[in-house]
């Protein structure tokens, strides 16, 4: 696994997790348990993304954006028979392998429901006063929001399974622009100028700090 991600720790310190073979697409990643002590975590099974243990002996976990619940037996950490469909379109993403939903110590689960991930809406402004503007052509799955100084453009990041990148919006032209297509270029600020934007990106190496001008040239 090259990423490990949304740990849960148990009674005893038996701790579980989502690990994946990709940054990118959790749909097939996979319930992994490890006790202190143990020389390697044990894969216990794959098919799905943020899995929780929940109180009278199963796990929790998403795919295809629909709930799943599955036996657990803690004692041998093995699933021990077939998963069955909770809740169907839990808020959740693919992309990142988060799921909005948990369940209190009593049972009582509580969710989010909605499309999943890149079924975001347009982009909503509110004036002091309360009322309301839609963003026409914002590109998918965005996040990070940032006004230039400005204000008359937004900066954001957009991430897809297959592709990602930073985008620049400007609002009174009602048009997006795409900034740079890095998958891991994420995070947008402005410079006080408004001439530049500085992102996160783990481009051709460890992760790092950059920065590009704001209309694309460069």
């Amino acid at each position: 696994h090259v990423t490990q991600r949304w740990p849960q720790l148990l009674p005893g310190g038996l701790v579980i997790y989502t690990g994946s073979t990709t940054v990118d697409d959790f749909e097939n990643a996979c319930l992994v348990a490890q006790r202190p002590g143990d020389a390697a975590p044990k894969i216990v099974q794959c098919g799905g993304y943020f899995w929780r243990y929940v109180p009278g002996g199963e796990v929790l976990y998403v795919h295809d954006s629909t709930l799943f619940a599955a036996p657990f037996d803690l004692s041998s950490l093995t699933i021990t028979g077939a998963p069955v469909p909770v809740v169907p379109q839990v808020r959740s993403s693919a992309v990142s392998g988060v799921a909005q939903f948990a369940v209190s110590d009593e049972g009582t689960l509580a969710y989010i429901a909605g499309e999943p991930e890149n079924a975001f809406g347009p982009v909503q402004v509110f004036d002091r006063q309360g009322e309301s503007t839609t963003l026409r052509g914002v590109p998918p799955s965005w996040q990070s929001v940032a006004y230039s100084p400005d204000g008359k453009r937004l900066a954001m990041y957009s991430k897809t399974r297959n592709e990602g990148g930073i985008w620049v919006y400007d609002i009174e032209r009602g048009a997006a622009m795409r900034l740079t297509r890095g998958i891991t270029d994420m995070a947008p600020i402005w410079s006080p100028d408004g001439l530049r934007i500085v992102f996160a990106s783990g481009r051709g190496g460890p992760p790092n700090i950059f920065w590009m001008a704001a209309d694309g040239s460069g």
